[in-house]
């Protein structure tokens, strides 16, 4: 018998991010501490940046701050078997993988990885392996790593709700952009079953956040929800997927670490051609949300998918994406999403991440590797401020 890894260790999560001395002191309060604040006016696109992770996006309103609490407690909340856990599961909370530095973010420890793997079928369209399994007697155990598995680790998902509410238009529109790159740079828009554009997860695979959040109860809680259903009762209603949603939504985007003056990193970004696929600004159409609708959304990602190589691709082939395309993580954040870094953690630093690149970002690579080391201190410097 083994425990579940779970929020009752973690309550207040190490702060290993670096996004200041106020950090600390947030997560000891509460983690319903914004219900405090009042709306405020509507906020700009930098007043949108520049808040702690894991508070909700400024100018909301007190109904919409009520549904971030609400959705924050159901991220947070510990399931049992009585509510429907398993049998066969990754974790007993959303939070358990998603919670550095706060309630949303991401997960730096490998044992809590996403086990993936060609022999495993999971019902959610991919090959998630589960990691343990509630025997007869109710005891957890875990289940072995099939030899052929592969790793993933979770993202983090601050600032979900602007980058739902990029248009599908836009993300195609960014496609056939490229069409024509000079560095052979071609990303294609991720796909749902029913030929939506997909914006979340590794391999684009979910449109929404209603779609990523309904697979992860069921992927990885084990948990039935109407999408994934296995008998006529599904274990969590509607209510339970959008107020996490809702939750998601109202996250908001990881805030800005300025670090001195980042204006020759941000020009090598250019001259190095990383923008050709870290795209540094979208623009949100109509959201769900009304005051993210029209925004600047400074994340660094095309959401597209692109070849990174045979050096970086997995045996899996998820939902006909093909073993080496992923899509463009963004990178606002980035000081505070690892390490390791990369889809399996391999990197154990940026510089690392960096020249693990290969595919169509090839050619950006060999230019990184040309730098003079001073213009290497300042792209790293650059990326640590976003």
């Amino acid at each position: 018998m083994i425990r579940v890894p779970s929020l009752r260790r973690r309550v207040v999560p190490p702060v290993r991010a670096r996004w200041g001395r106020g950090l600390l002191a947030l997560a000891l309060l509460s983690p319903l501490a914004p219900s405090a604040q009042a709306p405020s006016a509507m906020p700009d696109d930098q007043t949108l940046r520049n808040q702690y992770p894991g508070t909700p996006v400024p100018g909301l309103t007190p109904a919409q701050l009520r549904a971030f609490e609400h959705g924050q407690v159901l991220f947070s909340k510990l399931w049992k078997p009585a509510d429907g856990l398993g049998p066969r599961f990754n974790a007993d909370a959303c939070m358990t993988c998603h919670h550095n530095p706060l309630p949303g973010g991401n997960e730096f420890a490998p044992d809590r990885f996403v086990v993936h793997a060609p022999s495993c079928t999971d019902r959610v369209g991919g090959h998630g392996c589960p990691r343990f399994a509630l025997g007869p007697d109710g005891a957890v155990q875990a289940l072995p790593r099939p030899p052929d598995a592969v790793m993933r680790k979770p993202q983090s998902l601050f600032g979900l709700g602007m980058l739902e509410a990029v248009s599908d238009a836009d993300i195609e529109a960014l496609a056939r952009l490229q069409r024509d790159d000079p560095d052979g740079v071609r990303g294609r828009p991720g796909r749902t079953a029913d030929g939506r554009v997909g914006r979340f997860g590794w391999k684009a695979r979910f449109a929404g956040i209603d779609d990523f959040v309904a697979a992860a109860f069921h992927a990885e809680i084990g948990l039935d929800t109407r999408a994934y259903a296995t008998s006529a009762k599904p274990e969590i209603g509607r209510a339970v997927v959008a107020g996490t949603s809702q939750f998601l939504r109202l996250l908001a985007a990881p805030p800005l670490t300025p670090r001195g003056d980042v204006e020759r990193g941000r020009a090598l970004m250019d001259d190095l051609r990383c923008t050709a696929c870290h795209v540094p600004a979208l623009r949100t159409g109509r959201s769900a949300v009304p005051l993210l609708t029209g925004r600047r959304v400074v994340a660094h990602t095309d959401l597209l998918l692109h070849d990174m190589g045979p050096a970086l691709a997995e045996p899996v082939d998820e939902g006909g994406v093909g073993p080496a395309r992923f899509r463009t993580p963004p990178l606002w954040g980035l000081n505070a999403s690892g390490p390791p870094y990369l889809h399996d953690g391999r990197a154990a630093t940026i510089t690392d991440a960096i020249l693990m690149h290969g595919g169509e970002a090839a050619r950006s690579v060999e230019r990184f590797k040309a730098l003079a080391p001073l213009d290497v201190d300042h792209l790293l410097r650059y990326l640590n401020s976003l």
